[in-house]
């Protein structure tokens, strides 16, 4: 990234924040896949709540680009706490979600007495 024929007529300084800036860019696109699914799940239970969650995501994910852009690996941080909490909180949301949705312990306990005894089709 940030190397190539393109680069070489770049100064160094225009090369750096050429790099910084696709590089927030690549962040964004190898996580976004997470993000979606982590989200749906979530939204499927708690809809309101998984707005907001997604809401901040997207807001801390600016913030990353933007600060990475003009700062840095260091102008990152706050954006990256950001999106990290709120993809945590939705991944909590979507687990206990489908945990409930699931029967709780006592559908858990079920799954596994069917795997432990091989009754997998009932």
């Amino acid at each position: 990234m940030g190397s190539g024929r393109f680069s070489a007529k770049l100064s160094m300084e225009q090369w750096q924040d050429f790099n910084c800036a696709q590089r927030g860019h690549q962040n964004y696109v190898e996580g976004v896949a997470t993000a979606i699914v982590i989200f749906l799940v979530a939204g499927l239970f708690q809809t309101r709540l998984t707005i907001v969650l997604a809401a901040v995501y997207i807001v801390g994910r600016a913030l990353y680009a933007a600060g990475y852009s003009a700062a840095g690996p260091k102008g990152r941080i706050v954006g990256a706490i950001l999106y990290a909490l709120a993809l945590l909180a939705g991944f909590g949301v979507g687990a206990y979600s489908a945990f409930v949705a699931g029967g709780g312990v006592k559908g858990v306990m079920d799954i596994v007495q069917h795997v432990v005894t091989l009754d997998l089709w009932q």
